[in-house]
Order: structure tokens, then sequence, then C-alpha cells
């Protein structure tokens, strides 16, 4: 069955959220990754959480907050690698702004051999085809709705990957009322 043919309730869905060196997936690197599972009307659970070794001088601190101090010990995304393909197994990948965090992932798994090929879902424009909100940021998204968002000073994966998830499921919610089931 495709994908557009499974009922909404149940679908898996694989909320994720990266922050990185910088702009492109062909130069630049990915250096923390989450993971958030939803699932039917559930809580998010955080499948995966870490930061990850870049392999390269670190970049973009003053959007994300992570050092090259942060970084130390952290692993690679080759270690890293098995543990993302399986939080994204049999899911559909979410994400707001899901182009930037999927042509990275998958980039840097087709480099460890990993190939990647999952459907996936944009909170960015999800709002808009529902006609709940305008295309927006995540953080202005979720005030717009009265999302509850756990405060942060700088970009976090763990943190965007949770208000994500609470939008999916605030539109997921909108869907059910409106008998929308696939």
């Amino acid at each position: 069955m495709a994908i557009l043919e499974h009922l909404i309730q149940e679908t898996e869905f694989a909320v994720v959220d990266i922050e990185t060196t910088g702009l492109s997936p062909h130069t630049e690197r990915i250096v923390e990754i989450s993971v958030v599972r939803v699932a039917g009307t559930g809580e998010p659970e955080v499948l995966l959480n870490t930061l990850v070794d870049p392999e390269r001088p670190m970049a973009g601190t003053e959007i994300h907050g992570i050092t090259a101090d942060d970084i130390k010990g952290a692993p690679t995304f080759a270690q890293v690698a098995p543990l993302v393909r399986s939080a994204l197994a049999g899911r559909v990948l979410v994400a707001h702004n899901v182009y930037f965090d999927y042509r990275f992932i998958k980039s840097q798994l087709g480099e460890v051999g990993a190939a990647l090929e999952v459907p996936h879902l944009c909170t960015m424009y999800f709002g808009p085809l529902l006609k709940m909100l305008p295309r927006t940021p995540l953080i202005d998204a979720c005030a717009m709705l009265g999302l509850q968002v756990e405060e942060k000073g700088l970009h976090s994966a763990r943190v965007d990957a949770l208000a994500a998830a609470s939008l999916l499921l605030r539109y997921l919610h909108e869907c059910r009322t409106r008998e929308i089931s696939t």
C-alpha cells in the first residue's frame, strides 16, 4: 500500500531536526541530530538526540551555539548512522523545512553507504495546506497555535524536534476533526 493510502492514525512519524556547520549538504556537516517518534495521538518520544563530530572545523556556532569544545568526544556521523536509519525506518520523516533536514541526512547517510529514501512531510507547508496559518518559522507557528515550546537561547535539535512534533500533533488533530484520514 502506498504511503498516501495509509490511515493517518496508523502512520508513525519521525520528527527530525538537525544543526549543521552551514547550509549546503554537499560541503557542510551535521553537528547535532534529534529524532522524535510520533504515533497516533500518543506523547512524542525522543528516539535519538546526540551531538555529532563533523570531522572538520566547527562553524555555525553563532546560530546553534555548539562549539568545538562541545563536540569533543562526540560520535561521528558514521557512528550514529545505524541509529539514524533505525529511528527513521518505517516512519514518515517530518521536519519544519523538511527539505533542508532531509537533504543533509540523505547526503551524510549516502557517504557511509546507507541510502535513504523515505516519505517526508513538511510542517512549514502543512499549516497552509490546512489553511490554519501561513508559512512561518517553527517558533512562530507554535505561538500562533498556542503550543508551549521549551525555552532556549539558540537553536537546539532536541527542542526544535519536540516543537515540530507538537505542531504535527496539532495538525493531525485538525485532520481528524475534518475527517481527513489519509
